[in-house]
């Protein structure tokens, strides 16, 4: 799953480096680990969807609304 810092600090993840304004793709083991779940909760750190996935939601959503 790919994150973006949106700090104003350099984050670590295990053997990555994630720059302020960066994104880096980390592994489900990664994303488990304590220290990236504090850094998300504390608005450190954000989950960036892939294009490719809002598109499916959108397109779901749009189904939804034209289903009478």
């Amino acid at each position: 799953m790919k994150v973006r810092n949106v700090s104003n600090s350099v984050v670590y993840v295990a053997d990555k480096t994630i720059e302020p304004g960066r994104t880096a793709e980390l592994s489900k083991d990664e994303m488990m680990m304590s220290g990236v779940k504090a850094l998300i909760e504390n608005g450190e750190l954000e989950i960036v969807e892939e294009k490719t996935e809002e598109k499916k939601r959108e397109k779901k959503a749009q189904k939804k609304k034209s289903e009478p």
